[in-house]
């Protein structure tokens, strides 16, 4: 405590007086982020606590819109990130439900297209089809696009999708996703499993390890 982890590059001065200038600046939760090794701050850097809502029974599916987003990764390494799919329900209203994040580590591409197939399938039921899946476009999507056509056809699955090339940081693209959170227009289920992982990545956005 009160002590350098690194003190040959940030001496215990030095980190002592960017503490007192960031806790001066009203960024204490700045510096809980960046500088104790990213613990959950009280709050939140970028979303906070307040602006999460709740929804205990999902709007009709008639009329509204299903998309669901991948952001993937390819590792052997276990503390390495996740690829993460979520499916999201947009209502005529323009309110966001979060119906279902998943998560896994894999250095196996073609375990990640049978993934993103079936979890198509899970939610394109009774007729209704996921309108429209998002892949980040990069090194990865490039490595899979072929393999996701060739399983689409193996499958006779064929969602519509849209490559998603950012333009701008993390910080930037985020920034909508706040603005509709503090409109209350973005709602979550927190008695889902996967809720009290997504809610503390979220909390400690930019600064933690999976984002």
């Amino acid at each position: 405590h009160n002590t350098a982890l690194h003190p040959a590059r940030y001496t215990t001065e030095m980190m002592l007086r960017i503490k007192a200038n960031l806790v001066a600046a009203g960024q204490k939760r700045m510096w809980q982020a960046l500088y104790q090794q990213a613990p959950t701050p009280d709050d939140g850097l970028f979303f906070t606590k307040e602006m999460f809502s709740f929804f205990s029974t999902r709007p009709m599916r008639r009329g509204s819109q299903i998309f669901q987003a991948w952001d993937f990764a390819i590792t052997e390494q276990q503390q390495s990130d996740y690829t993460v799919g979520i499916t999201i329900e947009q209502d005529h209203l323009d309110n966001l439900y979060v119906l279902d994040v998943r998560r896994f580590k894999t250095g196996d591409g073609d375990m990640i297209i049978d993934n993103i197939l079936d979890y198509y399938e899970e939610f394109s039921k009774d007729g209704e089809a996921v309108d429209l899946l998002g892949f980040e476009d990069g090194q990865i999507w490039k490595s899979l696009a072929s393999f996701f056509t060739r399983r689409c056809e193996d499958r006779h699955l064929f969602p519509s999708f849209e490559i998603m090339k950012p333009q701008t940081d993390k910080l930037v693209r985020a920034q909508p996703l706040r603005g509709r959170m503090q409109a209350g227009k973005v709602h979550f289920d927190k008695n889902a499993p996967y809720y009290d992982t997504l809610r503390a990545e979220m909390l400690r956005f930019p600064a933690g390890k999976h984002d």
